[in-house]
């Protein structure tokens, strides 16, 4: 075409490519409903919403189905909204433009490009507006003219030879990425911002004033900038950029754009750069980075920098000078060199950032640090320090002497020699991670309220505790933890030795090796409890206290000696009181089925057992005077010999008697027995053996002339073989009915219960 005047405010109302399939149809779709005015020279679509739309030229007709024409010419398109303003402006009165050529490419154009590379492939000079425009020269020799906007303006001229001239606008962008797809550019930009050249992909010079942000192409660019301060974004291939004077940026964040998804490595000192392609640039004079939507590695050098990372896990080191650093969301670890260096993160609650400093620092220093970062780690030799904020920090001592306040929060110290932990009028619980001996009560290296204290390393070293209850880790060497008054937790190992002697509280020892808490080599003092953990096949000793001895998931032995002890069994384990020393009234707690008079599962003179957890499992007694509890499930109580006590607890119960009978030494008292007809769920019953109840020949339910119930608790004919006296709960067996001497006293319920011959079982 010829050369044009386009007129293009800032926004944008004609359609853009892609977003109508035919121009012809988005007139119809667009403007169906307007009021229409017509004459020779102009056709005018009202917008029911003000917007008006003008095509103007000569013998121009129209009819119902749109814009027709054979004969005309078209001069002009503008488009104004409902104040009047004017929008957009085509005027092509010195084009000639056929308007027939024009109706016709709308009829069968696929998109809005075509009209667009129709209207814009001549020579055209295109003048911009006071708002932020888009300049888009298309084919041709083109000039380009901002209008003087305040943001600043965008400028692309495509092939030809173009003339750029920019606004005094903030920001004035040259881009020649529109190479991409182009089959016709074949090289990398040439350019200099000092002298206002450029050679463009097209091997065209070309000219340009006032720009100060400029975009490459996919192939090798050279950009150079001036004394002013500019913005580069090379995009693919391997780039030279020279930002020369002035405070002068390299942008990433568009790699993404033209599918360079790749975390860009920055850096400036060495002045190369991996961009998102993986291409490798070569950078000088370049103040400010950002980044890319990944997970970006960027170091300064030795000026004051700007370092962005956006998203992504991104490692920001500023180098030398007093830098401003920013990693966006995700987990960021930011490189500290300077006193006056910034930090502005701009994470969520999931990111875990770190700043790794060789200065002294504090995250709760807000002319610092924007935003919240968690972690803390000195660097070097130097004694300097280490301050937390209010969130749950880990704070990392230096080799030097350092001091670390976590202040508010949960807060993990790792100290070495020298450090000193200061919680000092702070809260939450907090952690030592020490790799030398340390005690939370020598004012020396903690002060404040610290609870938990962790030894690393391999060395034999020791952990000391405060007044508080502690939990005191050791480490793969030999220990010796001391944890003073408080309700103390012991995690040891093999070695190490638990030392409570004159402490108070009551204390517990978690073991991964066989443990005695009467073996003065692993334990002194008193310490009360011991819980085995991990898998392995190990034992758990007690001593003369009242214990709680706990196995692992493995199959361990547990011996409590003296003391009302209590042991927490699983699978495998093996509880032996039988052991000289033994005493005192002690009590299991199983999570399978257990009987105490098993000589695989228990030794000696064990007193009660108890179910836990969730499943229906057993628990049979021995010939002593149990106590046997069941728990929320469908449990089976055997109580064996002596005068036990059954509680069966929630579920459907089972109370199973099938050892010789004595109404003197062997009668079980059943203290929670449910009958409830409507409940299933929670109904009880009462298993017989009729091995011992040789009367009951038929297994099954009791039959109902056997079962008899009254306040004398009497048989009343010869068929009555139980018999449950009302009054007093009691529950007899009759070997012979209403004969003489054949009743015995076996077990006791609660008095008054609806009892029939259906909760009764033979078996």
């Amino acid at each position: 075409m010829a050369t044009y005047t386009y007129y293009w405010p800032g926004k944008t109302y004609l359609p853009n490519e892609g977003k109508n399939p035919n121009f012809a149809e988005y007139l119809d779709s667009q403007w169906r409903d307007s009021e229409v005015s017509m004459s020779s020279s102009d056709v005018t679509f009202a917008h029911w919403n003000g917007m008006t739309l003008k095509f103007s030229g000569e013998n121009l007709e129209f009819e119902a189905d749109g814009l027709i024409g054979s004969g005309g010419t078209l001069t002009g398109i503008e488009l104004r909204d409902e104040n009047g303003t004017l929008y957009q402006k085509i005027d092509l009165s010195a084009d000639n433009v056929a308007f027939a050529d024009f109706t016709t490419l709308m009829e069968v154009s696929d998109s809005w490009s075509d009209i667009y590379q129709w209207l814009f492939s001549g020579n055209d000079t295109i003048q911009g507006t006071t708002v932020d425009d888009v300049f888009l020269g298309g084919g041709g020799n083109d000039t380009l003219i901002g209008g003087g906007s305040v943001r600043g303006d965008f400028f692309q001229g495509g092939a030809g030879v173009d003339t750029y001239v920019a606004s005094s606008g903030e920001t004035n962008t040259l881009s020649f990425s529109d190479a991409y797809g182009d089959l016709t550019a074949r090289r990398g930009v040439t350019l200099d911002a000092h002298l206002g050249t450029v050679t463009d992909p097209w091997a065209n010079a070309e000219t340009f004033v006032g720009m100060t942000t400029f975009y490459g192409t996919q192939f090798g660019d050279t950009l150079l900038g001036s004394d002013a301060d500019e913005t580069f974004r090379g995009l693919g291939g391997r780039d030279v950029i020279d930002g020369r004077g002035g405070f002068d940026w390299v942008e990433y964040q568009s790699d993404a754009s033209k599918s360079g998804w790749r975390g860009v490595t920055v850096n400036l000192a060495t002045g190369y750069a991996t961009d998102g392609f993986g291409h490798r640039d070569t950078l000088t004079g370049i103040e400010g980075v950002q980044g890319i939507d990944s997970s970006d590695t960027l170091i300064g050098n030795s000026d004051a920098n700007t370092l962005l990372g956006r998203n992504g896990d991104d490692f920001i080191d500023g180098g030398a000078g007093a830098d401003l650093m920013s990693g966006g969301t995700g987990n960021d670890t930011y490189v500290v060199d300077n006193v006056g260096d910034i930090l502005q993160e701009k994470g969520d609650e999931w990111d875990i950032d770190l700043v790794k400093s060789s200065v002294s620092f504090s995250l709760a220093n807000k002319a610092q640090v924007t935003g919240v970062i968690e972690n803390l780690t000195l660097t070097g030799n130097a004694a300097i320090n280490a301050t937390g904020n209010a969130g749950n920090n880990v704070l990392t001592g230096n080799s030097g002497a350092n001091v670390l306040s976590g202040g508010a929060g949960n807060d993990t110290y790792v100290v070495g020699a020298g450090d000193k932990v200061n919680e000092a009028g702070s809260s939450g619980t907090d952690l030592v991670k020490s790799s030398v001996s340390f005690s939370l009560a020598n004012a020396a290296q903690a002060v404040g309220s610290i609870e938990n204290l962790t030894l690393t390393g391999t060395a034999a070293i020791n952990a000391t505790g405060n007044a508080l209850n502690n939990v005191l880790t050791g480490n793969a060497g030999a220990n010796v933890l001391s944890g003073g008054a408080g309700n103390d937790t012991y995690i040891v190992g093999a070695k190490d030795k638990v030392d409570e002697t004159g402490a108070s509280g009551t204390d517990l020892v978690k073991s991964s090796v066989s443990f005695s808490l009467s073996n003065k080599t692993q334990s002194l003092g008193d310490v009360e409890n011991l819980t085995l953990t991990g898998s392995a096949a190990i034992s758990a000793t007690g001593n003369a206290l009242n214990n709680v001895l706990t196995g692992n998931d493995g199959a361990n032995t547990l011996i409590g000696l003296a003391g009302n002890d209590t042991y927490v069994v699983g699978a495998g384990d093996f509880v032996d009181e039988s052991v000289s020393g033994s005493a005192g009234t002690d009590v299991v707690r199983s999570s399978v089925d257990f009987n105490l008079s098993d000589a695989n599962q228990a030794a000696g003179s064990i007193e009660n057992l108890v179910l836990i957890g969730w499943y229906a499992y057993s628990a049979t007694g021995n010939k002593g005077n149990n106590v046997l509890t069941g728990n929320g499930n469908d449990n089976i109580l055997n109580g064996g010999g002596g005068n036990d006590t059954l509680v069966g607890g929630g579920g459907a119960d089972i109370f199973k008697f099938n050892s010789a009978l004595s109404a003197t030494s062997n009668v079980d008292r059943i203290k929670d027995f449910t009958v409830d007809r409507m409940d299933e769920f929670n109904k009880d019953s009462i298993w017989l053996e009729n091995g011992i109840f040789t009367a009951l020949k038929k297994t099954g339910m009791l039959s109902a002339g056997a079962f008899a119930k009254n306040a004398s608790g009497v048989a009343q004919d010869a068929d009555d073989r139980l018999i449950y006296e009302t009054d007093t709960g009691k529950l007899f067996y009759d070997s012979n009915g209403n004969a003489a001497g054949g009743a015995v006293h076996f077990a006791t319920l609660s008095a008054n219960l609806a009892l029939t011959n259906a909760d009764f079982f033979v078996i």
